[in-house]
């Protein structure tokens, strides 16, 4: 995908990050206990983000290893000049740490929290069947609690913040997942891991810890991208 669409693609998600915004906002003055915690309290400093990133360090060795293997085996003719590559790469990852975390692990996130309490209460739930409610947490929530290892269980088993925030995890986490089906069955179901990482630090260390660590992990990328060009480079003129 050329980046100009990948620009395109990050509008989109402020397009819908905004939107979600406004209705979490409007809906949380009508019924104050839709959300289980307080609008802003993902943006808290829970621990220091230099843990976190040290904490990271499997995800970034993974970038650097998965990357090299995809881009190292192959001639790639690159069309622009390392540098060139390496600045753009930057600009990328900042532009997609800062806004893929605040959209799909904040304001979508809550968003989708009070979206599936809708959902479940219009779908029987009235009448006192739940079975949106049942779906996640019977199915959906312990197959994601089984492939992640049991890091999110707190969380998708709702005994941290109850059932609609378990849920919103896997709904805000399918959207990023999605988002990211330009990449292959590979890149869509990479994202999703990715994706469920970037919720257990938010939960431990906050949302700005999240951020920095996805911007870090998509530099390790693009200067792998870098270096394999930079190589092409040199191999050309000899």
């Amino acid at each position: 995908m050329a980046e100009k669409e990948k620009e395109s693609r990050g509008y989109n998600y402020l397009a819908a990050a905004a939107f979600a915004f406004v209705f979490v906002g409007i809906v949380s003055l009508i019924w104050p206990k839709a959300l289980p915690f307080p609008f802003w309290s993902e943006w808290e400093l829970k621990k220091p983000i230099f843990e976190a990133v040290w904490v990271s360090w499997p995800l970034f060795v993974w970038a650097v290893v998965i990357n090299t293997l995809l881009v190292f085996t192959k001639y790639n003719g690159y069309k622009n000049p390392p540098h060139e590559i390496f600045i753009a790469g930057t600009l990328v990852s900042l532009w997609a740490g800062i806004v893929e975390e605040i959209c799909f692990r904040w304001v979508i996130f809550l968003s989708a929290i009070v979206s599936v309490q809708i959902v479940d209460f219009l779908f029987l739930g009235f009448i006192g069947l739940h079975p949106v409610q049942w779906f996640y947490m019977a199915v959906l929530c312990p197959v994601a609690n089984f492939f992640t290892l049991g890091m999110l269980a707190p969380y998708l088993s709702g005994q941290q913040f109850g059932w609609a925030a378990a849920a919103a995890i896997i709904s805000s986490n399918g959207h990023f997942r999605d988002g990211h089906a330009y990449q292959g069955i590979f890149g869509w179901v990479h994202a999703w891991f990715v994706g469920m990482y970037m919720f257990w630090l938010v939960f431990n260390y906050g949302l700005l810890a999240a951020i920095i660590v996805h911007c870090l992990f998509d530099f390790l990328v693009y200067l792998t991208i870098t270096v394999d060009a930079e190589l092409e480079r040199r191999f050309a003129r000899s």
